[in-house]
């Protein structure tokens, strides 16, 4: 199964099922698919296709999370 089937399954099975906390933070399926959406478009404007390699550098933080994710997608 893609990343993006697998979040979007949960978001659309438990949209408001905490997936994780990150320094007391609850971050949701509903949440998390949003985010990773709107990175992952945000990637696809800039040009980004398949295949293409990408560098990131963040510290541990939702937004590393975020990213993988939207990445991987």
């Amino acid at each position: 199964m893609r990343i993006h089937n697998f979040l979007k399954s949960n978001k659309d099975r438990f949209p408001l099922k905490d997936v994780f906390v990150f320094n007391d933070i609850r971050i949701t399926h509903l949440k998390l698919y949003e985010e990773v959406r709107s990175i992952s478009y945000g990637l696809e404007k800039l040009g980004l296709k398949k295949d293409n390699k990408v560098s990131i550098i963040l510290n541990n933080s939702l937004e590393f999370i975020y990213t993988v994710l939207a990445i991987a997608n």
